[in-house]
Order: structure tokens, then C-alpha cells, then sequence
């Protein structure tokens, strides 16, 4: 059960990476001609860089939000599922040197997610932030006289 949960857990996390790549390129690279229009208003790089990545880091910040307490209801539901009835072949592990202390595995696994529910969506904010600045300095160091005069494709 631990490699399918790691295994789940790396297919969760590359979709998650998927979903942030495909985020940021609707909502910043294909935003040159919105970025060249507001600069050409008058709005200062700063500006427009504050009003792109503002837009991308509260979606992500609500969907992390969302993600991490969806995770939470549904980890505790399966910790509190009684699968004893369920397995047509049981056995007995008193005399096993591998589960004399189930206890300790339990609360040490316990600790660890308590642990991952901040580190991981905190990482995924700042990645996304971090990756938006990025992409936004890129859009910004064209001049918009150059991107509203070329045709669109």
C-alpha cells in the first residue's frame, strides 16, 4: 500500500505541475496584447506585472485552499473506514517482528501529514508566484508598440 500511495501521490503531484503550466500559459503568455494595450495606457511595468500575477496567485491560492481541505475531509474519512469485515483471508501478526509496534508507525505517519498539509501547498504558491514573475518579466521586456503592430495569428 505504500508504493501505491506514493505512486498516487507523484501521479497527483506531475498533474498538479500539469495544471499550473497550462494556468500560466492562458493566463500570462497568451496576455502579451492585454500587457502591450495597459502599457501603452500608461501603466508602469510594475503595474502590469502586479495586475497579472495578483489574477494567477489568488486562483492558486483558492484552489490549494480548496485541494488541502478537500484532502483532509477525505484522508480522515478512509483513516475512520473499518476494513476488518471486508478481507475474506485474515491472519494473525502477534508473533511478526514487523508489526509488534503498529502504534508508532500510526502516530509517526499521523505527524507527517500534519506536516505535508502546509509544506506542500505553500510550495505550490510560491511556485506558482516565483514562475509567474518569471513569465510576466518575459511579456514585459517587449515594447508594446512592437506586439500591437504585429498581426495577430
Amino acid at each position: 500500500m505504500r508504493y501505491v500511495a506514493i505512486i498516487l501521490f507523484a501521479a497527483g503531484l506531475l498533474s498538479a505541475l500539469a495544471i499550473l503550466v497550462l494556468l500560466l500559459y492562458f493566463f500570462i503568455v497568451k496576455q502579451k496584447k492585454r500587457t502591450a494595450i495597459e502599457r501603452s495606457l500608461g501603466m508602469s511595468k510594475n503595474q502590469c506585472r502586479v495586475s497579472l500575477v495578483s489574477g494567477v496567485v489568488v486562483l492558486s491560492a483558492v484552489a490549494v485552499i480548496l485541494g488541502t481541505g478537500a484532502s483532509t475531509v477525505l484522508f480522515d474519512k478512509v483513516q475512520t473506514l473499518d476494513l476488518t469485515g471486508q478481507n475474506e483471508h485474515t491472519f494473525s501478526t502477534e508473533y511478526s517482528l514487523w508489526a509488534r509496534d503498529e502504534n508508532a508507525v500510526e502516530t509517526e505517519d499521523a505527524e507527517n501529514t500534519g506536516v505535508l498539509k502546509v509544506v506542500i501547498p505553500a510550495a505550490m504558491t510560491v511556485l506558482t508566484a516565483g514562475l509567474s514573475v518569471i513569465l510576466v518579466n518575459r511579456n514585459l521586456k517587449q515594447e508594446p508598440i512592437e506586439l500591437l503592430s504585429a498581426r495577430v495569428e
